[in-house]
């Protein structure tokens, strides 16, 4: 998911069975040189990504273990809009309704709304309204 500022990503995955003590993630884009971050959790924040491009990302673990599943993603870096006035507008039999609004003079397409728990409940939804 996009991150924190312009130009970064949120790389977050889970593991099933041996794990890794340490993890690579190796990235790159067209016109760009390949990068490799290491890391030892299973999320990572990437910077200074060129926002318009398409990234291919790949975790590769240190340790000697057999991986299975998806281990490679790729994404468009973009800006980071952030909604304003965030607002539950229902709360009835267990469904939530929120509303916000988009920063003055900007056009957003789509909207990627997280809503999680300490928990575990943790949903994301994508809408084009300002509503979910």
């Amino acid at each position: 998911m996009t991150g924190s500022e312009d130009g970064s990503v949120i790389l977050n995955f889970s593991v099933e069975g041996p794990d890794s003590s340490q993890w690579n993630v190796i990235y790159n884009a067209d016109g760009e040189a390949e990068r490799v971050t290491a890391f030892p959790s299973h999320m990572v924040t990437l910077t200074g990504l060129t926002v318009d491009k398409e990234y291919t990302f790949r975790v590769e673990p240190i340790d000697d273990i057999y991986l299975s599943g998806e281990a490679e993603i790729k994404y468009v870096v973009r800006n980071l809009v952030c909604a304003e006035n965030l607002r539950v507008i229902s709360c009835l039999n267990g469904e939530l309704t929120a509303q916000w609004d988009a920063p003055e003079g900007e056009t957003v397409s789509e909207w990627t709304v997280r809503c999680y728990n300490e928990t575990g409940y943790d949903e994301t939804l994508t809408t084009t309204e300002n509503t979910v």
